[in-house]
């Protein structure tokens, strides 16, 4: 298992070139990032690193440990450990590809009122490929971190359901443990709620689906 280096390219007009470079870049879980200037990261927020490493850093490091496809991902950010819980693509054909993004000023509404709890919704290119290893449409990181695609209003399950998964790591019950139990709660949630959250029927059915599959996962001892 090792961990790689992302560089969110967050709503900063002057990226640091030295995060940029390192975009991609992986090392062992105990081996630190070494910068130009010396420094040494162990992941993006490294107390021991210098300001000009640490201020206004939107990076994230993540360690992947593959199994069933699915929903291992340690996640480093700053200090703490996490597990990222994430919303998988929908794949396959006829309805399973048709995507109807959410109403956009109920998506504007949600995303106002989560950043002014401190919360944050990123997308960027460089976190599109960071979904696309995952085979994820969206994940999140922690209580205040949600990822959604670069350049287009997610749909209305992604957003629920990512909200959902902050509730559960502000819940505490979120740790480098087990996660399928957590995601299968929240598939559970947005099937219960289908008509107050606003979802389309075909998501619906998609999520079905996907409740199956995780069940199934859990069921053989893969989570």
């Amino acid at each position: 298992m090792n961990k790689e280096w992302i560089h969110s390219g967050l709503g900063t007009k002057h990226p640091r070139p030295d995060h940029v470079a390192m975009n991609g870049e992986k090392r062992e879980l105990d081996e630190p990032f070494i910068f130009p200037d010396g420094t040494a990261m162990m992941q993006p927020l490294d107390s021991s690193a210098g300001p000009e490493h640490v201020v206004n850093c939107g990076c994230v490091c993540v360690a992947s440990i593959k199994k069933f496809e699915s929903d291992k991902t340690v996640a480093r950010s700053g200090e703490s450990d996490i597990m990222e819980l994430h919303r998988s693509e929908a794949g396959g054909d006829g309805d399973d590809n048709v995507r109807i993004p959410m109403d956009a000023e109920k998506y504007a509404q949600m995303k106002e009122a989560f950043e002014r709890n401190g919360g944050s919704f990123l997308s960027s290119y460089e976190l599109d490929r960071y979904l696309d290893s995952r085979g994820a449409s969206a994940v999140t990181f922690n209580e205040s971190t949600i990822v959604f695609r670069h350049g287009q209003i997610p749909t209305a399950s992604e957003v629920f359901e990512e909200l959902i998964h902050t509730a559960q790591f502000r819940s505490g019950r979120v740790s480098t443990g087990v996660t399928i139990s957590l995601e299968i709660e929240a598939k559970e949630k947005l099937l219960q709620n289908q008509k107050s959250y606003g979802i389309p029927d075909h998501e619906h059915e998609q999520t079905k689906r996907q409740l199956d599959l995780l069940r199934s996962i859990l069921n053989s001892g893969g989570g």
